[in-house]
Order: C-alpha cells, then structure tokens, then sequence
C-alpha cells in the first residue's frame, strides 16, 4: 500500500451522467445512448468553464465546447464490470463490489403486498401509487388525493428503489430523511450524514465541509440530475442544473488544499434524448484534480468503476476486503 497521499478525498457523484454507450448497450435496449454528449448536441449553449478546464471536454467531444488546451485534471471513461444501470450497482461497484444479478426492479409489479402492509403500519398512513411512474406523472395524478386525506404516495422510477412523496405542509415533517449515499450503503462506515434538498444544496454543503479541518473521505450524491430530468427526459433542464453545478464546482475548486484530491464521476446513464424514462447503461466520466498536481492528462478507460473506492483505499492505508474488485490508480495520480 502507498503512503497517505491525499488528507480529504472529496468523490462527487453527478447522478446518472453518462459518457456514452457501453459495449453491451444494446442487450439493455440502449444502443446509441450519450447523456452528456446529447445534452451539449441539444442545447444552444453548454455552459461548463470548470468541467471544461478540468478535461471534461478532452475525454469526449462536446458540441461547442473546446477541449481545454492544458487540462488541469487526469480524465477518462469506466465501464461498468456489474449487470445493471441503477444507482446502486453503480455506487456499489464503484466501492469495489461485483453485481452480477441485477437489483430487482419493481416497474411492472409494484412492491409486494407485505412490504407496502409493514410501511402501512408503521407510519398509520394509508398507502396510495405504489407502481412506475415519475415524479411529475405520479403528483399530477395523486397529489390531490394525498393533500385531502393525508394518505401516502409511493412509487418507483424503473429502479429497484422504493420512493415517498407528499405536500410537506399536510404530509408533516416529523418523517427523517437521509442523504441518498446513507440510504445506498444502509449508514454503514458513515459517520456524519447530512441530507440534501437539491443538488445545488449538496453542493452548498460539500463547500462547507471543505472549508472545516478534517481527515477523511467526503461522498456526495446530486440527485437532481438522474430524478429531476433524466427520468422526464428534459433536456433543457438537465443542461441548465449542470450549469447551476459548475458554478458551486468553481466554489470548491477554489476551498481545496494541497493535499486533497477530486473525484468527479457517475454512477450510470440517462439520456434524455432517449426513449421511455428507464437509465441508461451507459460509461461514465472520471475527473481526478489536486492542487498539488504537477501532471494531467488521458487515464487509460477502466474496465470497472471500482477503481474509485480501490484509489481511495490506497490512499487511506485500507485494505479492499476479499471478494471485491477494483485496483487502484492513486500512483498515477500525480
């Protein structure tokens, strides 16, 4: 293992921003998919200086976008090894695990009879929804319902995960909530949990908690790309919360020191040029930036997302436990 590199990692995860399609694309029925680069092909103007600089532009072609000359970050693409396009296996993998049976998704049955009777019992509330649809579709059709009995809408996005929503004025606040990485690796080794009201808030807070003296790893989620407009196939939309997002990017770029690392990255596809609402199998982008660089440039495409977490094992002197995949890329970091 190599000497403690880096102090804080930082690992941003812009939730369902794919790179292009993967090899096997077509057995997910998503040949020809490219989230990022549709969005720049679809859109007058994709503004993104603090991507640009960091390579985002040099490790694929952005329609009007110019590779940065001098790239200030190591770029490049990850295939996912694991069967699957949701955001588990995706973040799953990218801490070292193998999923080879996909997660069970729940579009054409909605979630079992027990399950829905146990959360029914629990919160005393009457469940309302529960199948595939969108955020918006399932509001438009039961948000009315909800308001004037107080009933609870559950529902699922194509995913294996089960989604709550309600008016917060009748639903109430005294249901907690947690960030989505706590949710996706059920609190275990996390310490500090902090939940996020949009992706420009979780960004708001991972500026925050870089401005505090810790030593650590900092995961971060924004989900508002994948739930927001990739799943409603808004175009604008997506391309509009990526601006808003390279905005709080030059915010942190500008709050990290010598000895922290970067990690920009995604956890699958979502075109919105796509057909239907489903993700996309897709491979994503990874940008690695220190102030202390010396070096930039092309990384070779990975064969795994797992060379994230196996890069921040390495860094922290943590062994990968047996079983799981990955190798790091911490020495060519440099």
């Amino acid at each position: 293992m190599n000497e403690k590199k880096y102090k804080r990692i930082f690992t941003v995860v812009i939730d369902s921003l794919g790179a292009g399609e993967m090899p096997d694309a077509a057995s997910y029925g998503d040949a020809g998919t490219d989230t990022l680069g549709h969005i720049a092909a679809n859109v007058d103007e994709l503004k993104i200086p603090n991507l640009q600089k960091l390579g985002m532009a040099s490790l694929k072609n952005l329609s009007g976008i110019e590779p940065a000359e001098k790239p200030l970050a190591y770029y490049g693409k990850l295939r996912e090894a694991s069967n699957g396009k949701d955001t588990m296996t995706g973040h799953w993998e990218m801490m070292g695990l193998h999923i080879t049976t996909p997660f069970k998704t729940f579009t054409e049955t909605g979630f079992p009879k027990e399950l829905i009777d146990e959360l029914s019992e629990r919160t005393g509330r009457t469940i309302i929804g529960n199948k595939s649809a969108s955020g918006t579709e399932i509001l438009d059709e039961l948000a009315e319902e909800e308001i004037a009995t107080g009933h609870m809408i559950v529902y699922t996005s194509a995913d294996s995960v089960l989604q709550i929503c309600g008016n917060e004025e009748t639903f109430g606040l005294d249901v907690i909530s947690v960030g989505k990485i706590f949710d996706i690796f059920d609190g275990e080794g996390i310490t500090e949990s902090n939940k996020s009201k949009s992706s420009v808030h979780g960004m708001e807070q991972t500026i925050e908690i870089a401005k505090r003296d810790f030593e650590g790893f900092c995961f971060v989620n924004l989900v508002d790309f994948d739930a927001l407009w990739g799943h409603r196939r808004d175009v604008k939309g997506y391309a509009q919360e990526l601006e808003k997002f390279d905005v709080k990017l030059g915010e942190l770029l500008g709050e990290l020191k010598e000895d922290d690392l970067l990690i920009i990255t995604a956890d699958h596809g979502n075109d919105p040029t796509h057909t239907g609402t489903d993700h996309t199998r897709e491979k994503v982008p990874i940008l690695a930036y220190s102030p202390s660089m010396k070096e930039a440039g092309e990384l070779e495409e990975a064969d795994t997302f797992a060379i994230i977490g196996a890069t921040i094992a390495d860094n922290f002197g943590v062994g990968m436990p047996e079983g799981t995949i990955g190798h790091s890329i911490l020495d060519k970091l440099n």
